[in-house]
């Protein structure tokens, strides 16, 4: 029942720490710091947590608004502010970069600043995804389960229906000008799909869209197990059988989250 046959995206790194959850800006007064709460978000969430902090701490309403295509996030309010992602008391431990923001120069003389660059990361399978289990087709009854990423942050999954999304990220090589069809091209695609895969065994949690073209359709999402491990915790490529240069993540099984 479950069948791909568009290429896929994740979008993940939007991780908060104590070390980088400060955001410095100014409503024409004195410097205002917004704190983020420490945790790991989805993409979405993100720009949520965003919007709410400088709200909380400023004296307007700001909204964090996500263009999905792009991943580039624009904050806006009623008034003019100022972004002080270069003079700001944080500046060199904020989350400007994460959000896509540049840090050469404050932001100033408006009331909405679109970030420069896409906020977190995204991995693109360069392959159709293997033995792929869509979430509708793999349902489990959950139990109370207590979930707490390296980063100290704990989440409890309910009781209940659950479902699973299986998946084996196949392809992923740095050669280019291949002809198979549909690929996704990428010189460093074995390096991202290590960096990718680091990130997943943090047990943060992610956005994956089945089809790359329709980036509004998404599900979130964190790892549960791995071939090499069925916590999660570790990970390992392998070579694909026949396939020289062409390397996989073998099956990895992703909890879908409904918080």
């Amino acid at each position: 029942m479950s069948y791909l046959n568009t290429l896929s995206v994740f979008y993940y790194g939007t991780t908060i720490t104590k070390l980088n959850q400060n955001l410095d800006f100014s409503e024409g007064g004195p410097e205002i710091t917004a704190a983020i709460g420490v945790g790991d978000y989805t993409l979405s969430e993100f720009a949520d947590a965003v919007g709410t902090a400088m709200t909380l701490a400023g004296t307007q309403t700001y909204t964090a608004v996500i263009n999905r295509t792009l991943r580039k996030i624009t904050i806006s309010a009623a008034s003019t502010f100022q972004l002080l992602s270069l003079t700001g008391t944080h500046a060199g431990s904020s989350p400007w970069v994460l959000l896509g923001y540049t840090t050469v120069s404050n932001k100033t003389g408006t009331n909405t600043y679109l970030s420069q660059n896409g906020t977190g990361s995204e991995y693109r399978p360069q392959l159709l995804m293997d033995n792929y289990i869509q979430p509708e087709d793999f349902e489990v009854k959950e139990s109370a389960v207590v979930n707490t990423s390296t980063n100290g942050v704990v989440q409890t999954l309910q009781f209940g229906d659950g479902q699973r999304m299986q998946c084996n990220l196949r392809g992923a090589t740095d050669l280019l000008n291949i002809k198979t069809s549909p690929f996704f091209e990428n010189a460093a695609g074995v390096q991202a799909l290590r960096d990718f895969m680091k990130y997943l065994i943090t047990k943060a949690k992610i956005e994956f869209m089945p089809d790359v073209d329709t980036r509004g359709t998404f599900y979130k999402m964190l790892l549960e197990s791995t071939g090499a491990d069925r916590n999660g915790t570790r990970f390992m490529i392998n070579n694909m059988d026949g396939a020289n240069r062409f390397f996989q993540s073998g099956v990895l099984t992703f909890r879908k989250v409904t918080e």
